[in-house]
């Protein structure tokens, strides 16, 4: 597993750029400090990630609400499998940058293609939960996806995983189980946890830093 401290050495030295643009220099808030902003790919299309610059900016109303009825919104567990880690803004977005660089990872927005139509993060991939339960879709069809889409091989009647993208899963936010239930499913596949990752705040955290979002048709 790639730990947090290696995360935000390699996120410092690819992320923050060596010339900074005219229009970074303009960007008063910021993703941290010293990056003002970065560029991912999405859907073949260049999408630039940065802050909403309105100071009086609010949530998305769609995300406002803080009381869905439990069951089935109910809270998260910081953990949702031994060695998977749950991974927070700025490491997401250093994902992002390298699924949009060298294609060893995927960020996948587990979300019905009505959710993520109405925005999603960009760099992401819509792969509908569905698409990932043995209660919803047969097992050749999710095998289906983790080949083509995620990278591993066929061995006889088992998947190999060593050449696997990385994953970084997430769904509405703490809330929501979708990410966590998907990420469960890999593992009983066969995903090397060390590979899975768990963007536990999801979509409402995203909305709430004012950072972009692309409306997505889904898959």
């Amino acid at each position: 597993m790639i730990k947090r401290f290696v995360i935000a050495l390699a996120f410092a030295s690819a992320a923050v750029p060596t010339v900074v643009s005219a229009a970074d220099k303009d960007i008063e808030v910021r993703l941290t400090q010293r990056i003002a902003s970065i560029d991912v790919k999405h859907n073949g299309r260049d999408i630039t990630i940065v802050r909403n610059q309105d100071p009086k900016n609010a949530i998305n109303p769609t995300f406002a609400r803080t009381s869905p009825k439990c069951p089935p919104f109910c809270i998260q567990r910081m953990e949702v499998a031994p060695g998977v880690e749950a991974i927070g803004e700025l490491e997401l977005i250093y994902y992002l940058e390298l699924a949009s660089t060298n294609h060893k990872a995927m960020i996948v927005d587990v979300r019905s293609k009505e959710w993520a139509s109405q925005g999603t993060i960009p760099g992401s991939t819509n792969i509908h939960w569905h698409k990932l339960s043995p209660d919803h879709s047969k097992d050749a069809d999710v095998d289906k996806i983790l080949i083509e889409r995620f990278g591993a091989k066929k061995k006889g009647k088992k998947l190999d995983f060593s050449k696997a993208k990385t994953l970084v899963l997430y769904c509405n936010g703490i809330l929501c189980d979708q990410a966590s239930f998907s990420l469960r499913v890999l593992l009983y596949k066969g995903y090397p946890a060390k590979k899975l990752l768990w963007y536990r705040e999801g979509m409402q955290s995203w909305e709430s830093l004012g950072l972009t979002t692309v409306k997505d048709p889904g898959k």
